[in-house]
């Protein structure tokens, strides 16, 4: 069952359950962004230590622990507005990134 398949099945039965979290798709590209935000910002000038970087840092380890999170979550509701959150929080690391590299 492809991963669009499983999810309109669980949204239409309610039956998502508990998930282990580290073989959801999401959860795995989310470690990787992490991975890469890191790596980035290793880069950063020392002036952004307590700014941008640890903002960006925290923002990109967020998305996976909200992640892990939620996949306890035991109803339907709980758990799609939990990723619905997590990919708010995505878009809001690419956005400190793209302001970073404006900068």
């Amino acid at each position: 069952m492809r991963d669009e398949e499983y999810l309109a099945f669980s949204i239409k039965t309610g039956r998502m359950g508990m998930h282990n979290y580290r073989e959801l798709k999401i959860w795995q590209r989310s470690m990787d962004f992490v991975v890469k935000v890191y790596e980035i910002s290793t880069v950063f000038p020392k002036e952004e230590k307590y700014g941008l970087t640890a903002q960006l840092r925290s923002c990109a380890v967020s998305v996976p622990s909200n992640i892990s999170e939620g996949a306890g979550r035991g109803t339907r509701w709980d758990q799609l507005m939990k990723y619905k959150h997590k990919l708010s929080l995505r878009a809001e690391s690419t956005i400190f990134q793209r302001t970073f590299m404006n900068l």
